[in-house]
């Protein structure tokens, strides 16, 4: 309900009053309304992110060889893999580290679930190895890889409302396969 009422002041136009109502059912009702409105939003379950489970694969070896002998084979297997491009190798400090590579998820890493869904994608690998030599013919190589995934995390009407990197865990499948693949160039059959 509205009413108009003249100021007396010069200059100013007519003064609007808003007059609300004091029927208890009706403020009962206008609360309700905006209850139901408000509360939609506010009821949908959150989305639960679950790491996954397990500590990680095997990632150190050793091998029955020399140290240069060794670290020639790893260098000869990577150079082999489309995948694995050298951005920095040391032998007297025995680091090699590759370039940051997009690999599918599936079959390189876990990386969890959002809900009942699998986490699925490109995730982008760093790989690190170590190479050190244990005895004269006994030769440790760590091959470190971690993977990362970006996620967008959805709002309440499905848009993408924060990204975030979500750490993954290894299979296993690149180290294993250059460890195969520098153990045939020690060992050829």
């Amino acid at each position: 309900m509205v009413q108009r009422a003249m100021s007396n002041n010069i200059g100013q136009g007519p003064l609007v009053m808003i007059k609300f109502p004091t029927n208890t059912k009706t403020c009962i009702f206008t609360w309700m309304a905006m209850t139901l409105l408000i509360l939609p939003g506010c009821s949908s379950s959150p989305t639960r992110y679950m790491p996954p489970a397990g500590p990680g694969p095997q990632t150190v070896y050793i091998m029955e060889r020399d140290y240069k002998t060794t670290w020639n084979a790893l260098i000869r297997a990577l150079d082999q893999m489309p995948d694995a491009d050298l951005w920095y190798k040391s032998i007297e400090e025995g680091k090699i580290t590759l370039r940051d590579t997009e690999v599918p998820v599936y079959g390189n890493c876990l990386c969890g679930t959002v809900g009942d869904n699998d986490l699925r994608g490109l995730a982008v690998r760093a790989t690190s190895i170590d190479v050190g030599k244990e005895a004269p013919q006994l030769t440790r190589i760590r091959i470190h890889c971690t993977y990362t995934l970006p996620f967008s995390w959805p709002n309440v009407y499905g848009r993408s409302s924060m990204q975030q990197d979500i750490e993954c865990i290894s299979t296993g499948r690149f180290e294993q396969g250059l460890f195969e693949r520098a153990s045939r160039f020690l060992f050829p059959q």
